[in-house]
């Protein structure tokens, strides 16, 4: 009786592909295949380590968008606005303490009316002015390490008053994520300010010890709009962290200083003394360090450009003149001075490096001089060169000569 054949020819004893591989390479591969494929088989959408383990209703949710901080580190006040996901809900605030970050936030969850918050969509965090004079770093810390609040949410300081003033709906029912969404806009043009994210002020108090943060301040609505209720969050400049902590505030021309020096300016939109509306469209600036021979900073020089397009005229001038434009260009270059050395004034009397003077020193200081001594920020001489350049924008007739004044 003939033997039985194969049903796979290629596995056939005697075969050229048989002979090729080795018995045991084969099973082996036959085995894991199996194994991989009863793996599968056992795994399924409800277990334990699916995505759908923890899965909730959209309708069950309450996303929060703002997120207050008051209190103390050791004893925590949150505070918290949600906005329900139901059509035509109305924003719902809450308030929790706790013995920590991670207590007090649970006490949030527990306080909510049947519905789940969730943390990780919040766009603002808010801290009172009491916490970020006591110290930010407790809670940078915790939020490296929690996977619920990410390090890229924007942090703002509420001057003079609590997180939870700003951030409470009260009885007017005030969005407060809708008012900071339009106060981010609204200092792209301002210039005077910038949100800054939890992981650039974590960066910057590594690097320098002193970071920049948003400040407001948290008015009356009926203040400013006659008729409405809750609040209205009002620009305020800078805060000024040093080792984490709130040190000040810079506000009027030093925050427009500050924002020269790191590049915030935006589109700052302003008149020149003589009556010019003018725009920026650019700006740029860096420190230069000047060692001596015996390695000793002897100074440090603000290096500036800003580039200018008037839009606006009060009087009647011959845009033909190429001395209307270098006057108009000297104008821009000395406010942009004035701004510069209010900014590095007001950090020097903090003694905050928060405009990268230190890494600017740091990075040109020769081999083997010693640093600077502390304090040197009250005392390091500083020279300031800023260029202007002013020119045509549309709409004005005439020709487009640009001018440049250098302010030394």
């Amino acid at each position: 009786m003939p033997a039985a054949r194969s049903a796979i020819p290629f596995f056939k004893e005697g075969s050229a592909f048989f002979d090729t591989l080795n018995r045991k390479t084969v099973r082996r591969a036959l085995g894991l295949t199996a194994a991989l494929l009863l793996a599968a088989l056992l795994t399924g959408c409800g277990g334990p380590g699916s995505i759908y383990a923890n899965y909730q209703n959209v309708e069950d949710l309450l996303p929060v968008q703002v997120l207050g901080l008051d209190g103390a580190a050791d004893a925590p006040e949150l505070s918290c606005l949600a906005v329900s996901t139901e059509e035509g809900g109305s924003p719902l605030g809450l308030a929790a303490s706790g013995s920590g970050v991670e207590s007090a936030l649970q006490a949030l969850r527990e306080s909510s009316p049947g519905k789940v918050l969730y943390f990780s969509h919040v766009q603002y965090l808010l801290a009172g002015e009491a916490l970020a004079a006591e110290g930010l770093l407790p809670l940078l810390d915790y939020m490296e390490r929690m996977p619920t609040i990410r390090m890229h949410t924007p942090l703002v300081v509420v001057q003079g008053d609590t997180a939870a003033a700003a951030v409470l709906p009260g009885e007017g029912g005030t969005d407060t994520a809708a008012l900071l969404d339009a106060l981010s806009q609204e200092l792209a043009l301002r210039g005077d300010s910038r949100m800054y994210t939890c992981r650039e002020i974590a960066r910057a108090l590594a690097e320098r010890g002193a970071a920049l943060c948003c400040a407001v301040t948290a008015e009356t609505a009926a203040d400013f709009r006659p008729g409405a209720e809750g609040v209205q969050l009002i620009p305020a400049g800078y805060g000024v962290l040093k080792g984490g902590a709130l040190a000040g505030y810079l506000t009027g021309d030093a925050a427009l200083g500050a924002s020269l020096i790191q590049g915030n300016l935006g589109e700052l939109g302003l008149t020149l003394p003589g009556g010019v509306s003018v725009k920026l469209d650019g700006t740029e600036f860096h420190w230069e360090a000047h060692w001596n021979e015996d390695g000793v900073l002897t100074g440090l020089t603000g290096v500036g450009e800003l580039r200018a397009a008037v839009t606006g005229l009060s009087r009647e001038m011959d845009l033909q003149d190429p001395g209307v434009w270098r006057e108009l260009s000297r104008q821009l270059s000395a406010l942009a001075e004035g701004w510069a050395k209010a900014a590095a004034a007001a950090c020097a009397e903090l003694d905050a490096d928060c405009l990268g003077l230190g890494a600017a020193a740091e990075r040109t200081r020769p081999l083997g001089a010693a640093p600077p001594a502390a304090g040197w920020l009250r005392t390091a001489p500083l020279r300031f060169s800023i260029t202007a350049q002013v020119g045509r924008t549309y709409g004005l007739d005439g020709a487009l000569p640009i001018g440049g004044g250098t302010a030394e």
